[in-house]
């Protein structure tokens, strides 16, 4: 990332000045640094709120305006300017239908450009650290071999940009979940489960499509970043359920016979992610079962 090799060009140049280096000095020398970084990172996160469900949302009909119009948005620009029809289809999960032998991945373009903005945070994040041990061993004049876990442990600088860093991968990584699920995968969830009735609309068909989302999350991110997306996702997921019961709208209506239906939806649900092939999907799966 240029960012993080002209971080490390500049500090680099700045101990080469043959003259004597205060402590004042090394310290507006972060201070820039960090300002570029808390500005880069802020820039990253600037991902809209719109996909992030409120928990008003939850227990009422849920209509994400915000939703359809990103989503057009999308589709418009992705679109031939004569072809009116195919932005209907990109209004429709890209032409993915839940029903096919071979359901592909239904993840958008955009939620794909999230993950690669978890990796860049990851990468800024493990960068921040090590450019932090090189100015305490530069300001010391000491070499890092042999350098103490007590004196690593004194390493302090950029304590911010590291805070607004791991603050915005939760906030991104929720963002990506809420967008994968409410957006990206609405067809074949929310608007499709349930729908008119129970028997006919069952969640199957969704759980291809989600398995299949689940392994392009994992092929993008790094391993670093799949736990807190993984956790996100399967977060939403939950929401999306649950909302789909508390909120029906009036397409959907449930009978006392219906239970044993939904609960089973409800567990298969749980199982991909606790028994999908991904290594990485299937321990976060198993390590969140009991807080659902």
């Amino acid at each position: 990332m240029d960012l993080i090799k002209l971080a490390k060009v500049t500090a680099d140049e700045f101990f080469e000045i043959p003259v004597g280096v205060r402590d004042d000095m090394v310290q507006d020398l972060t201070d820039g640094l960090e300002a570029l970084f808390r500005d880069y990172i802020t820039f990253i996160s600037a991902c809209g709120m719109c996909f992030v469900v409120s928990p008003k949302q939850r227990t009422q009909e849920f209509e994400p305006d915000g939703f359809l119009r990103a989503r057009r948005n999308e589709a418009k620009l992705h679109a031939k300017p004569s072809t009116v029809d195919e932005v209907q289809l990109g209004l429709q999960g890209s032409g993915n239908n839940p029903n096919t032998d071979h359901p592909r991945s239904s993840t958008s373009r955009g939620t794909q450009r999230l993950y690669i903005r978890l990796n860049t945070l990851y990468y800024l994040l493990a960068n921040l650290y090590a450019l932090d041990k090189s100015l305490t061993f530069a300001r010391s004049g000491l070499s890092p071999v042999g350098w103490s876990n007590h004196h690593l442990s004194s390493c302090h600088h950029f304590e911010h940009a590291r805070s607004a860093a791991q603050s915005t991968i939760q906030y991104v990584s929720k963002v990506g979940a809420h967008r994968l699920i409410f957006l990206d995968s609405r067809q074949s969830f929310y608007d499709g489960l349930y729908v008119e009735s129970v028997a006919n609309a069952r969640i199957h068909s969704g759980l291809r499509i989600m398995k299949q989302n689940l392994a392009l999350l994992v092929s993008i991110l790094t391993n670093r970043a799949q736990p807190m997306a993984v956790k996100e996702v399967m977060r939403a997921a939950f929401e999306a359920f649950l909302m789909v019961l508390l909120a029906r709208g009036t397409e959907r209506a449930f009978v006392r016979e219906d239970a044993e239906a939904v609960l089973e939806d409800f567990l298969a649900l749980k199982w991909v992610f606790c028994s999908c092939g991904e290594a990485t999907v299937a321990k976060v799966g198993r390590q969140q079962w009991r807080g659902v």
